[in-house]
């Protein structure tokens, strides 16, 4: 299991055709996207092998100590349950407040996720603001570092406007 060496590759598999009819969500544009921000040290895959094969993954967005679980693949049975078991553990051992996963489903729910309150998350989320957590040294970034974009981006936080 590795961190962040294959990102594109894992993209292209979780984008690709599953034979069901529905097509994918991530289009060509969207994976753009997804790899910009992955060159800017925002977004984030886990990859699982099998010898040199790419066999499972996942990507997604980290900011501050939150991760947002973008999308998930396998070629071989419970692949990408590796790739999240592995996710959760190093998101565990740096203190994350969150790991959102977006959609909640049968598949998930067998995995441990839980729906949570909106105002729960809403909670959950001012710890975006207060932490630097790191899944790996590669996997790192600050609140700060995100939000200072060349728009001069504000933040509206208890009635006050902050800029970072």
């Amino acid at each position: 299991t590795t961190v962040d060496h294959a990102f594109r590759r894992v993209v292209a598999a979780c984008a690709a055709d599953r034979g069901d009819g529905h097509g994918s969500w991530i289009t060509t544009p969207m994976a753009r996207a997804y790899a910009r921000l992955h060159e800017l040290g925002w977004a984030h895959s886990i990859e699982v092998w099998e010898g040199d094969e790419l066999v499972g993954g996942l990507y997604g967005v980290q900011i501050g100590a939150i991760f947002t679980g973008e999308s998930m693949f396998h070629a071989r049975t419970d692949a990408s349950k590796v790739a999240l078991a592995y996710l959760v553990g190093r998101l565990r051992e740096r203190g994350f407040c969150l790991l959102d996963i977006q959609l909640l489903t049968a598949h998930t729910v067998s995995l441990g996720a839980i729906e949570i309150p909106r105002a729960t998350y809403k909670r959950l989320l001012d710890c975006v603001f207060e932490a630097e957590m790191q899944v790996e040294e590669a996997f790192t970034i600050k609140a700060e570092r995100l939000l200072a974009r060349p728009d001069n981006l504000k933040h509206r936080r208890s009635g006050q406007r902050r800029s970072y």
